[in-house]
């Protein structure tokens, strides 16, 4: 299976093994620091001399704990930065089970979202989803979790907690909580929890905020349920919060792009292998027509919700608030691998309408205006437009430029 995404990842950093340095003097150093990097060498009879390698390592490494497994894997993950991409990668049935979850738009769990509190190493709720199974249980932000299933979890990996907790439909997990200053056990059984991709909050002085999460199998009619509510209320300016928004699948970017551009615009340029070039366009009819636009955009704003937010300066002379963006600018193919593991892989760059590549530089907002990351996060779960407007300088100063 082969499945185009645009969606930043997290992967581990090799450091490049260097040779100790010999004695030297200053004027040594500095000849050695402006000289070029020798030629890359071919790598002749390749297959022989991995053979050898692997078997000279399996005999004689230092630590004969190293299996060929590890070796195996290391091999292919070093396949992956021969490019020099930094967003290949490969990936364990366990990440790959959890990109799989992210793009449908919902996933199997409680319903509840949370955090690591640096301070003490406890996780804590930071909020929870509307009618799921946690919230039903009356879980609430800033209640600390303190075992899953009769295991503590303090100092524990955030993301292994965050799979504990999820599991199949209609099995049970048991939490631990410290809850309103008393430690309380619950039984919670999982359910598939909608991920609200998209969501809409009307804003003094007739403005509405439209916030796109992710780009995922139910974005796009999420998005259009927004904007069709927005469009009733007759704004006189829209915010289109892109914030902490790392792409997605390109093909649902394009589909809601087509909900804000006009009918055959281009959203970006794809350059592929060969320095072939391929134009992605709207195809959509625009839900709001002739409504002034500014979008949020911050450094977490990566891939496909870059191209958004550069085909809606290009097109519309939509204005971008906030902190330069992420700067991935490439589409990616998985493809799985018989193992279960699969590969992540570039395929293409692209480019803004205007001609920009940004990739690994970003897009540098009109209006910049800094705000830290977890005021941004927590002030994206606020429902009361007054509070939400008070504690976000980003969204001010977008609004600022709608007036």
């Amino acid at each position: 299976m082969r499945t185009m995404i645009s969606m930043l990842m997290l992967a581990g950093l090799t450091a490049p093994l260097h040779a100790h340095p010999g004695p030297h003097t200053p004027g040594q150093a500095a000849a050695q620091a402006a000289a070029q990097p020798p030629p890359r060498e071919k790598f002749a009879d390749a297959e022989r001399a991995f053979r050898d390698a692997r078997a000279t390592l399996i005999k004689e490494y230092v630590d004969d704990t190293v299996s060929e497994d590890d070796l195996y894997r290391g091999a292919v993950a070093g396949m992956l930065t021969a490019g020099g991409s930094k967003w290949d990668a490969l990936l364990s049935p366990t990440e790959l089970n959890d990109l799989h979850s992210d793009l449908t738009g919902e996933v199997v769990g409680i319903g509840v979202e949370i955090g690591i509190d640096q301070a003490n190493g406890f996780i804590v709720v930071i909020d929870t989803f509307p009618g799921s199974p946690a919230g039903k249980a009356g879980l609430a932000a800033g209640d600390r979790i303190l075992k899953v299933d009769g295991k503590s979890v303090r100092g524990a990996d955030g993301m292994e907690i965050a799979r504990g907790i999820r599991g199949k439909a209609g099995t049970s997990v048991s939490l631990s909580l410290l809850h309103e200053d008393r430690i309380v056990t619950v039984n919670l059984k999982r359910a598939a929890i909608p991920i609200a991709a998209a969501s809409d909050l009307m804003l003094p002085d007739s403005v509405a905020l439209v916030w796109v999460r992710a780009f995922n199998e139910k974005t796009p009619e999420l998005l259009r349920a927004s904007l069709t509510r927005v469009a009733a209320a007759h704004p006189r300016g829209v915010v289109l919060d892109l914030r902490h928004n790392q792409g997605g699948l390109l093909d649902k970017m394009i589909e809601c792009a087509g909900q804000l551009l006009p009918k055959g615009s281009t959203i970006a340029t794809e350059v592929l292998r060969g320095k072939r070039e391929e134009v992605l366009r709207t195809t959509g009819e625009p839900l709001l027509k002739g409504v002034p636009l500014t979008v949020l955009v911050d450094g977490w704003t990566a891939s496909g919700a870059e191209l958004l937010a550069g085909a809606l300066r290009d097109n519309l002379g939509a204005r971008l608030v906030g902190s330069r963006t992420h700067g991935k600018w490439n589409v990616q193919k998985i493809s799985d691998l018989p193992n279960g593991y699969a590969i992540k892989y570039t395929i293409g760059v692209f480019k803004t309408p205007k001609g920009l590549q940004p990739d690994g530089k970003g897009l540098d907002p009109e209006v910049p205006v800094d705000l830290d990351e977890k005021t941004v996060e927590h002030m994206q779960r606020v429902k009361e437009s007054a509070t939400r407007v008070a504690g976000d300088a980003q969204l001010r100063a977008a609004l600022a430029l709608l007036k």
